[in-house]
């Protein structure tokens, strides 16, 4: 009975480990997703404060400025004379007020981000986050930097799933100028360097013909050999298949006019008999062995092609090595044809493309 009562015991406590863990699992569950709602109601009042200081900026911006004081004395002089005695009288120190709940946001912050190690050292956080830094400083230059503040969060409840910015309106117009702003601005820094090299290119002081030869071409002439000699030999083969019968027409006039002004072919033409018949069999085996040392050449037929291989890729190595060779002049149209390469560079580069964007999307 006792060994009885030890096994259910043991039973019981088994039962109850499953049970134990489980609710430990969702108790931490529950307490992550009240941090999260909490870190989101404090995220969103930080929002409101940002929003509020900045209004309060600008509008004290404002105040300052004479017509806008004179017009709200004129309009408004209630409202004018409390905001003068109670608001502009104590900018500074209602600015402090605000300094001290971004202050203890960025404190905040830091501690939430060095317990989690969301960075390598616990020390990069102010760095990662100086615009919340620097906007806590209560100075005019400074106090803009606070409206950085709310793009941080907007991203932070983005990445949270919380809100969708892209389906905002306004992200897409802001993102549109963005756009346009950041093209235009590489597109001008790509032309002045494109603008650089072109003028060296057409000094002759430019290494840049150089530099293709020797770290483009060079270290590749063995596949630049193996495809162009590939490409060679399929052109000249079909332009070789539609002119056949044209080379085949020349071969024949030409061991035509050989023979006809060949001393040895003129004396076996006048043996009597037998002359003509000598003449014509030397005329057609002369043509036939040119006609099928072509078609050989060009791999006609089932012939394969002698352009094709070793011969015309040695060849093609030899034309490159000529050109990498710095012993050797360089040609003197590759500056120029440089030159002509950037100029489409340019032109490439000074596409409007937002504006055709905008034509095909009209």
């Amino acid at each position: 009975m006792v060994g009885h009562s030890i096994d259910l015991a043991k039973k019981d406590a088994a039962m109850s480990e499953p049970e134990e863990s489980a609710k430990s699992r969702h108790s931490r569950q529950q307490s992550s997703r009240l941090e999260e709602q909490l870190l989101l109601l404090w995220d969103l009042l930080v929002i409101l404060l940002v929003s509020a200081n900045l209004l309060l900026i600008v509008f004290d911006s404002l105040f300052i400025f004479a017509p806008f004081n004179q017009f709200l004395a004129d309009v408004l002089p209630a409202f004018h004379q409390h905001y003068t005695d109670q608001v502009h009288a104590n900018f500074q120190v209602i600015d402090l007020l605000f300094v001290a709940v971004f202050v203890f946001d960025v404190v905040l912050g830091w501690g939430l981000a060095a317990w989690e190690r969301r960075y390598e050292r616990w020390w990069f956080y102010p760095f990662v986050h100086w615009y919340d830094v620097l906007g806590c400083i209560p100075l005019a230059g400074f106090r803009w930097l606070r409206i950085l503040r709310v793009f941080s969060i907007l991203f932070r409840l983005q990445r949270l799933g919380l809100i969708h910015v892209q389906q905002w309106p306004a992200y897409g117009i802001v993102m549109r100028y963005y756009r346009i702003l950041i093209e235009e601005l590489s597109d001008r820094i790509v032309d002045n360097v494109l603008s650089g090299v072109q003028s060296e290119l057409r000094s002759g002081a430019s290494e840049l013909p150089d530099q293709i030869l020797q770290k483009v071409i060079a270290p590749r002439r063995e596949p630049l050999s193996s495809a162009l000699a590939g490409r060679i030999g399929t052109t000249a083969n079909t332009v070789y298949g539609q002119r056949r019968q044209d080379i085949h027409r020349y071969v024949t006039e030409l061991v035509q006019r050989t023979l006809a002004h060949n001393a040895a072919a003129q004396r076996l033409d006048r043996l009597p008999g037998v002359g003509d018949a000598i003449i014509e069999a030397l005329e057609s085996i002369l043509v036939s062995a040119s006609c099928d040392t072509i078609d050989e050449l060009f791999g006609y037929g089932d012939n394969n092609a002698a352009l094709g291989g070793e011969l015309l890729e040695s060849l093609v190595r030899s034309v490159i090595d000529d050109l990498v060779d710095e012993r050797r002049a360089r040609p003197r149209d590759f500056g120029p044809a440089l030159d002509e390469v950037v100029s489409l560079l340019r032109a490439q580069v000074r596409r409007k493309r937002w504006l055709e964007e905008d034509g095909r999307n009209q």
